[in-house]
């Protein structure tokens, strides 16, 4: 083939070559402007969007609109709700375009709350630009539409092709759901999802002031760690849905900066307290304990490292801190769960499975693995939600588990373990309370003291298990001898004390007396053998003898070893008691 001949082929390619780039750099550059359809209530601009990165961040509208810039904007590369982390000022072009006659009233959207600053130049006839300002550095009395999210007005142009320019810079994600609406459709909108909200903020605040008054009630630590835990959760997730800083610090946008961060950090602290206090991990598993107080040490030490470490190295601290943390805390719970068969930790493994996978996908959003879509956008929120009910619910089982421990503990306290009566330090809480009902009434009251007769020869000649079972058989003479609303109590030893009301105005409780001498002289049979015992009862009455408890019981003892003294298996009165030396 002629030399001249493959030259010419060579020189069409590189021709076709040459247009060919020619062409996909003009379709690249030059997006075509979004035709506004009156009758849609919004349309997405991601199609429209060319953007163009300011490593300096000293660029102005006036530089960028110039002739011949137009070319230095290129489309997003991927999902413009996710184009990761750009640490610079990055401008933002899109052309609309108004059909005539539209007059309708429109808001532009971008449906991300955590950049930083944000302003809308919208060009003007005289070729100026009105500039509006929006962003967590922005006041919300400085904002053209307050919101939890950031919205700029749009005047339309009826009949007019219209190019606007964004100034975006954050520190975090570069994300740009933009979206204009007609405002009326935006109004609607929202009230929907304040409604929502609302519902969802609801039952956060119902399942916190439930678990508080379960606190005031049951004075169980567990319950004020649930209540911290949820103010936190409701703080962070006010923080993710821009709420917080429309409602709690609107004119503090310094804040805004690192509020999510420590948000995230004191709630995940919360959680590994609040799972520790309702494990109870400090009884079941010493390891575990340290572990989770290791974990919260560590977050209340982070939450004071944010407030001075630059705001990217609280961002990956706090990213990292709660991602940690959560493992840690699903570690400890599956195997209290699964080794230790605990159904607390069961309530704690299951409840935190749907946040923590929120989470991740929340991170993995933030950090441009995943794209910005609603189950990234609201996993976490459904699964705090979830996590609040689950965890609520296992609380609420708590309460009769506590009650139960309770009672078993006041019990304990106030119960003699032999026998099943009630012990001295019951007598002596109760005794006045009796005495006071018998003022009230104008009814007298006897103490009877009961001293088991040769108890001692029981023992030694039966052992100690006989005497035991004596002990048992009397207490339950004893409680069969008196009616229900009567007090029977073992003090120490073979001796016992009745506190019963009188049956009738001249009541000397001498019959009782003498039903309990024929109840307990019958003999006990212990392995088949009778085993005989008998008791010397002393008796006090109020109001004849005594008017307090003290003075009752040391007359009722006295009468007791009168009783003894007479031979035995019987009974004396205080009146008949030898007088004290």
């Amino acid at each position: 083939m002629p030399a001249y001949r493959m030259r010419r082929r060579a020189w069409s390619w590189r021709q076709l070559i040459f247009l060919l780039a020619a062409l996909l750099r003009s379709l690249e550059t030059h997006a075509e402007p979004v035709d506004i359809d009156p009758s849609m209530t919004r349309q997405a601009l991601r199609d429209a969007l060319q953007i163009f990165v300011d490593a300096s961040g000293s660029l102005s509208v006036a530089d960028v609109s110039a002739p011949g810039f137009a070319e230095r904007f290129k489309p997003p590369v991927g999902d413009p709700r996710n184009l990761g982390h750009i640490h610079a000022a990055v401008w933002i072009r899109f052309t609309l375009r108004f059909a005539p006659g539209d007059n309708a009233a429109r808001v532009l959207e971008l449906a991300y709350p955590f950049a930083d600053s944000v302003q809308l130049y919208t060009p003007q006839p005289d070729g100026s630009f009105a500039v509006s300002r929006a962003g967590d550095h922005t006041r919300v009395s400085e904002r053209a539409l307050p919101d939890r999210v950031i919205l700029f007005p749009i005047a339309t142009r009826p009949g007019q092709t219209v190019t606007y320019y964004l100034r975006y810079q954050s520190v975090g994600l570069l994300s740009l759901p933009l979206t204009l609406w007609r405002d009326e459709a935006l109004r609607a909108a929202r009230q929907t999802e304040a409604l929502l909200l609302g519902i969802y903020y609801g039952c956060l605040l119902t399942l916190l002031l439930y678990n508080l008054a379960l606190f005031a009630a049951l004075r169980a630590r567990v319950y004020l760690a649930y209540v911290v835990y949820t103010l936190t959760m409701i703080l962070f997730m006010a923080t993710q849905n821009g709420l917080a800083n429309l409602y709690l610090f609107p004119e503090l946008p310094q804040i805004a900066d690192k509020v999510g961060y420590l948000a995230a950090v004191a709630a995940v602290t919360t959680i590994a307290y609040f799972v520790r206090c309702y494990l109870a991990t400090g009884v079941m598993a010493s390891r575990a304990t340290a572990l989770l107080r290791a974990l919260y040490g560590s977050g209340l030490a982070l939450l004071a490292a944010i407030v001075l470490l630059p705001r990217l190295a609280g961002f990956w601290g706090a990213m990292l801190y709660s991602m940690t943390a959560l493992l840690v805390v699903y570690a400890v719970a599956l195997h209290h769960w699964i080794a230790l068969r605990s159904r607390a930790a069961a309530y704690v493994a299951i409840a935190i499975t749907l946040p923590a996978c929120g989470g991740i996908l929340l991170f993995a959003r933030n950090v441009g693995i995943f794209p910005v879509t609603w189950l990234t956008e609201h996993g976490l929120q459904l699964g705090t939600m979830f996590e609040m009910l689950v965890l609520s619910l296992g609380l609420a089982e708590q309460v009769a588990v506590i009650r139960r421990e309770r009672e078993e503990a006041r019990r304990a306290a106030a119960e003699d373990r032999l026998t099943g009566l009630a012990n001295r330090a019951h007598l002596e809480a109760a005794l006045p309370q009796f005495l006071s009902r018998a003022r009230r009434g104008g009814r007298r009251l006897g103490v009877l003291w009961i001293d088991i007769d040769e108890l001692k020869p029981i023992n030694d000649c039966y052992g100690h298990a006989a005497g035991d079972a004596v002990l048992r058989a009397a207490a339950t003479r004893m409680r069969q001898a008196v009616r229900a609303h009567d007090l029977v109590a073992r003090i120490g030893g073979d001796e016992f004390v009745i506190v019963a009301e009188a049956e009738h105005d001249g009541d000397d409780f001498s019959t009782l007396a003498a039903r309990l001498n024929a109840s307990l002289a019958r003999p006990v049979e212990i392995d088949g053998v009778p085993v005989q015992m008998s008791a010397s009862i002393g008796i006090a009455v109020y109001p004849l003898h005594a008017d307090n408890a003290m003075q009752l019981l040391a007359l009722a003892d006295r009468a007791m070893y009168a009783a003894k003294a007479a031979g035995r298996n019987t009974y004396r009165a205080t009146a008949e008691a030898p007088a004290a030396p």
